[in-house]
């Protein structure tokens, strides 16, 4: 294969385009469901100096573009061209022409969203009652739009018993879990319960405890093993202090035994601190109790928290450092919907309590706290009121990544991470080379301290067109949700594999022909069980692979022909009176040697082996090719014009879509006559075409699926071997349910020529 196509994952259109009052801007509108995105500058509508814009965001799936690269699908960087690709989408509006448009990578994260609206933009985004990326430019605020007050004396909610909160099989062992919340204490006379399952009053039911201790501030955090009556105790040596936000995260490896408090770790603002363990040796398990989680109390202990807590959440994992330090986000709360511990699983997340009665699908009350993870583990608050559910927030949120640095999307303007593309008529697709961004993104990912996040790519009007005193309405292009398979936004891998083997078109050395068109190159495939595998051992000198041909399958005491002399052929290609040619690996189990042969023998077979001596016999023998006819190069008394017939000789008439066919193309010149004396062969051989492309259109409305690739990165530009002309074509990239029609393209005398022959085919 030489093309794939990567759909994206994620787009979006922001706006700070005004609604349809002409006073209200949409900035905070989101419209990531949309199945349309769009582009456009609007001037003097609200007024004679308003302007109104709008922007599109997509982004690619990395690590299915990684996994295909470490699988050797798709080449190393250098080897393989990347296009970001958008499909223009026909409108009723009016279609500005002779603009340019700018891709430019994004440099913060955001969000799809939920939101379809378009016209009216009355869907909401991230900070208004709603999720996704929005036009807003960070706002003082986070995530987090308020937090539970407790005064100290009765308030507290109470979340039901359930077997999500009990972290061991209740017979021997524990599991790992991780709690997590915004604490604020207004002062330490009291003991503080953050987060219990702890309950002392009859019959014992104790599991975990989260709390401040009185006087000191020191965080605590206890398992129990109810069972043998005994406690394992971890506590920090860093105190919290009274009128102070702070976010705690308390971890557990779940390692249960005697030395289990040695598996807790107590994070503060992301750091964690060094704690004093007080392990028991009775401890075993934690019990499997019928005790309630309770928010902001020890109940049967009669002590309560006075202060206030915030995003409180519970995790079925030990969150790592790297995703404590994520979690407090440089003292912002942020949306757990962002945090890559939830992206990679989010049954991970137990519980999320928010306290919020604003920016939330469903509002807390004060009967009712609700869980905003995926589960159902809302609580019921007990003396709480109206103020219980305050405004205020924790952290400073200077550095949160949930909104844009500036309003309107944060791009990239370094040179090497900016594209244009100019559009004449306006109706055309948009289609750049982003090569340096994508593989800038493997980078990162491979090592954080190279390249840069994949954060996708930006689509809007360069500044001389956003910023003009005139409109540009309105440029659309499909988005990932359109019905049309082929108009999703793609990101396209195109590299050159054909591979040039000359098995069957090997032609003795001509003064006529310059070097290059001297050459032949000959394949090596080392198929072990089906899959193509490297030889191994071979390391360097005098571990190379090498290739000698003879004029007949070798014997011990044999002799390799000579091969070309240093004056025939280009330099570096062989060292003078060297009788091997030095081969390439060019991709896992494949290998290639070029050389000019000057023998006189018409029929060789080419020998690859390794070692230091000329003289194959005394060296590892990989491999014996089959029997080679040397052509010879002969110029014509006539100017001929070369026409071919071809034909796909394995051709089916329906593959699945989940099928990488090899497609083998028969091709004879036309009107082929050979002379025949007294023998004559019913097989026609096949001639090998050099340039040889194929498109594939499909033929319901005759669209160009894949068009010819005849341009710098050849991408549908056929191999050929022993057999003739082949091409692979990955299915996936082809639309269930449809029948398609493979057109073939040879280069003739420096031209172009579109075969006749159609060939048809459905992909189910």
């Amino acid at each position: 294969m030489s093309i794939l196509r990567f759909t994206a994952s994620q787009d979006t259109t922001i706006t700070n385009a005004y609604k349809e009052n002409l006073a209200t801007r949409a900035t905070d509108s989101n419209m990531g469901s949309a199945d349309i995105l769009e582009v456009f500058n609007i001037y003097a509508q609200a007024s004679t100096s308003s302007s109104e814009k709008s922007r599109a965001l997509v982004q690619f799936p990395l690590a299915d573009i990684i996994s295909k690269r470490s699988a050797g699908t798709v080449p190393a960087s250098g080897s393989v061209n990347w296009y970001l690709r958008l499909y223009n989408a026909e409108h009723s509006s009016t279609l500005p022409d002779k603009f340019t448009m700018v891709a430019a990578a994004v440099s913060q994260s955001w969000e799809e969203g939920y939101g379809l609206d378009m016209d009216q933009y009355s869907d909401p985004g991230l900070g208004n009652s709603g999720y996704g990326a929005t036009w807003s430019a960070r706002a003082t605020g986070s995530v987090s739009q308020g937090s539970l007050l407790l005064d100290g004396a009765a308030d507290y909610v109470t979340v039901s018993d359930h077997d999500d909160f009990t972290f061991s099989n209740n017979s021997d062992s524990d599991s790992a879990f991780s709690v997590s919340a915004w604490v604020y204490l207004d002062d330490l006379g009291n003991a503080h319960s953050i987060l219990t399952k702890w309950n002392t009053a009859s019959s014992n039911k104790r599991e975990w405890n989260l709390n401040v201790q009185v006087t000191t501030g020191l965080v605590f955090f206890l398992l129990y093993d109810e069972t043998n009556d005994v406690q394992h105790e971890a506590k920090t040596t860093t105190a919290l202090s009274a009128t102070t936000w702070y976010h705690i995260t308390v971890t557990y490896d779940g390692r249960s035994g005697a030395t289990a408090g040695t598996g807790i770790k107590i994070y503060i603002d992301g750091t964690s601190d060094t704690l004093t363990v007080t392990n028991n040796s009775s401890y075993v398990i934690m019990r499997n109790t019928a005790a309630d989680v309770i928010i902001g109390a020890e109940t049967s202990a009669s002590t309560f928290f006075d202060g206030k807590l915030d995003e409180i959440s519970v995790w079925d994992k030990k969150l790592s450092a790297t995703e404590v330090t994520e979690l407090y986000n440089s003292g912002c709360p942020e949306d757990l919907r962002f945090h890559s511990a939830y992206i990679s699983t989010a049954a991970d997340l137990i519980a999320w309590w928010r306290f919020e009665t604003a920016a939330v699908a469903t509002a807390d009350t004060t009967t009712t706290i609700q869980d905003h993870s995926d589960n159902s583990h809302s609580g019921t608050g007990t003396s709480l009121v109206a103020g219980s559910l305050s405004t205020t927030t924790p952290g400073t949120c200077t550095t949160t990544t949930l909104y844009w640095i500036t309003a309107g999307g944060q791009f990239s303007t370094t040179a090497g991470y900016t594209y244009s593309q100019y559009f004449e008529k306006g109706f055309e697709n948009l289609e750049v080379d982003i090569s340096h961004v994508v593989e800038e993104w493997i980078k990162y990912e491979n090592n954080s301290s190279t390249g840069i996040p994949n954060y996708g790519m930006g689509v809007h009007l360069h500044s001389d067109q956003e910023g003009a005193t005139r409109g540009y309405y309105t440029k659309k292009f499909f988005g990932r949700g359109t019905e049309y398979f082929f108009k999703r936004p793609l990101l396209e891998a195109r590299w050159d594999s054909s591979k040039n083997d000359d098995s069957r078109n090997f032609y003795l050395s001509s003064s006529m022909l310059d070097s290059n068109d001297n050459l032949n190159n000959l394949y090596l495939y080392n198929i072990v069980k089906g899959q193509l595998k490297d030889i191994p051992g071979l390391q360097g000198s005098p571990n190379v692979l090498l290739v000698s041909v003879f004029d007949e399958v070798p014997k011990s005491s044999s002799y390799p022909l000579a091969l070309p002399r240093t004056n025939e052929i280009p330099p570096g290609v062989a060292a003078a009176n060297d009788l091997s040619v030095t081969a390439s690996r060019i991709e896992t189990g494949v290998y290639t040697a070029s050389f000019a042969y000057t023998s006189s023998a018409t029929t060789i077979y080419p020998v690859w082996h390794t070692g230091s001596s000329h003289l194959v016999y005394n060296n590892t023998q990989f491999h014996t090719g089959s029997a080679i006819a040397v052509k010879t190069h002969y110029a014509s008394n006539y100017n001929s014009k070369t026409a071919y017939v071809s034909n796909i000789t394995n051709l089916k008439s329906a593959y699945a879509n989940n099928e990488q066919s090899r497609f083998r193309v028969y091709v004879r010149q036309k009107d082929w006559n050979p002379t025949i004396y007294s023998i004559a062969s019913a097989d026609i051989e096949t001639t090998v075409v050099e340039g040889a492309y194929y498109k594939v259109v499909r033929i319901v409305d005759d669209y160009d699926v894949i068009n010819y690739g005849t341009a710098s990165t050849n991408h549908t530009l056929m191999s050929y071997d022993a057999s003739g002309n082949y091409f692979d074509l990955d299915m996936s990239m082809l639309e269930s349910g449809y029948a398609y029609v493979i057109k073939l393209l040879y280069k003739v005398n420096g031209e172009y020529v579109e075969q006749s022959e159609e060939f048809k085919f459905r992909v189910e």
